[in-house]
């Protein structure tokens, strides 16, 4: 327990002062913006006109002639290999003889046992 007298400054407490002041303000801001802008013309003549004096006048005229006589005349021979490839394809037709004999022997064994011959009438199913 804090003793009596002594003041206590909780995280709750600080966080709590901030959130307000800081709604004060932005409340102060939202007022400030509503409130009327003035408008203020002013009206500025002035005529700057400032002489500069030129130092030096430059009049030269330089005409340079230049011949330029250039006759080239070159023949250029060139000879170039060939390599001559040739691809011929032959097509041979040979004969196949394909004889395919299949034998196949079966041999199979059939043993049947008599069946007893039942007494009485034989009756045709109906």
């Amino acid at each position: 327990m804090p003793e009596v007298g002594k003041k206590l400054v909780t995280r709750r407490h600080l966080i709590r002062g901030a959130s307000v002041g800081l709604v004060g303000a932005a409340g102060a801001a939202v007022l400030a913006a509503c409130g009327e802008t003035q408008i203020t013309e002013k009206i500025v003549t002035q005529e700057v006109i400032k002489e500069v004096p030129v130092e030096k006048v430059v009049t030269k005229e330089v005409i340079k002639e230049v011949q330029v006589e250039k006759v080239v005349t070159k023949e250029v021979v060139k000879e170039v290999p060939v390599e001559k490839i040739v691809k011929t394809e032959v097509v041979k037709e040979v004969p196949v003889a394909v004889e395919k004999v299949v034998v196949k022997e079966v041999v199979r064994e059939v043993t049947a046992a008599a069946a007893p011959i039942p007494e009485g009438p034989i009756s045709g199913g109906t």
